[in-house]
């Protein structure tokens, strides 16, 4: 059984077909493209009412592309271009690193925030310290509806993109980057 396969099961419930809104004519000038990232092999699900069009990682806040390597330690931005076809009145995004083993080694989401979304384009801005050690990471993301309970799964992407850290360090063990200050 495969990470995806563990992950489909534990969140198995019943998704509500999205119903096919009137005024679909005028966004066809937003790209709602859920064609899959295949550099990455990424699986894509939900009802796609809304999705995340474009993830930007990077050290600049400012950026309208992610950064092709990154620095461990570093502070970095990341951004969720969010494209929908309707309002939302709740939903919750959630995002992770994991590495190719399906290990988590950080996460956060948006659960306990008052997060709505507008028709169109929205964008959603996170910042944290990159504290990974150097390696070749997967980021995960996810963008749910909370209106309802169960949640509907609006926009899942396993893995939406491949990143690359690097570190000043030479030797660690683990995967959290937090060099001590050593005196003797």
């Amino acid at each position: 059984q495969t990470l995806y396969d563990y992950e489909m099961l534990t969140r198995s419930h019943a998704v509500p077909t999205a119903q096919t809104p009137t005024e679909t004519l005028e966004f066809e000038k937003f790209d709602f493209d859920t064609t899959p990232n295949g550099s990455v092999q990424e699986h894509r699900f939900g009802t796609h009412e809304a999705l995340i069009r474009q993830v930007i990682l990077s050290h600049s806040a400012q950026s309208v592309c992610s950064d092709g390597v990154l620095h461990a330690g570093g502070r970095v931005f990341l951004r969720f271009v969010i494209m929908a076809k309707r309002a939302f009145d709740s939903v919750v995004l959630g995002t992770s690193i994991k590495n190719r083993d399906g290990l988590i080694l950080w996460g956060d989401n948006t659960v306990g925030m008052e997060i709505s979304l507008r028709k169109g384009m929205n964008v959603v801005n996170m910042e944290f310290s990159l504290n990974i050690v150097g390696g070749e990471y997967l980021l995960f993301c996810g963008l749910a509806d909370t209106s309802y309970e169960p949640r509907i799964e609006l926009d899942q992407r396993w893995p939406a993109e491949k990143i690359s850290i690097v570190s000043t360090e030479k030797v660690h063990e683990g995967f959290v980057f937090a060099p001590c200050i050593i005196s003797v």
